[in-house]
């Protein structure tokens, strides 16, 4: 069976992904490679941006494996929602220690958003699973 919303959870994180590529990648990784830090620190900075957008890519197959395949639709959207919700906690937790605002570093709304929809997508794919037997 085919879970939709799990199916748009898995759209949401490609979008994001793409925000995080082309929206965050001129504006974060670009300029902090074009800083005067070391080289070593420049690579540390690509390894990090570039394994955030390996993450991505992967939690966003794992969303869409999940919509189509039930045997690991638990599994698969569980360890996104935790991860995606690590990543919102990261955001929230520097942007309002750091920065003094959550509302400069915006990409918590995309990770929550998603595993809220993905939370939404297996509470159906449970509710659905339920047989009554009236007697």
């Amino acid at each position: 069976m085919h879970n939709r919303t799990l199916a748009i959870s898995g759209v949401l994180s490609v979008t994001l992904t793409a925000l995080h590529v082309f929206g965050g990648g001129p504006d974060v990784h670009v300029p902090l490679l074009e800083s005067n830090a070391s080289d070593v620190l420049k690579g540390f900075v690509s390894v990090v941006w570039h394994g955030t957008t390996a993450t991505l890519l992967l939690c966003s197959c794992m969303l869409f494996i999940a919509a189509r395949n039930e045997n690991y639709r638990y599994i698969l959207t569980g360890l996104v929602i935790a991860n995606y919700l690590a990543f919102a906690g990261l955001f929230l937790f520097y942007g309002a220690t750091r920065l003094g605002t959550v509302f400069l570093m915006l990409p918590w709304i995309g990770f929550v958003t998603i595993a809220v929809i993905a939370s939404i997508g297996l509470a159906l794919d449970k509710s659905t699973d339920q047989i009554v037997v009236q007697t």
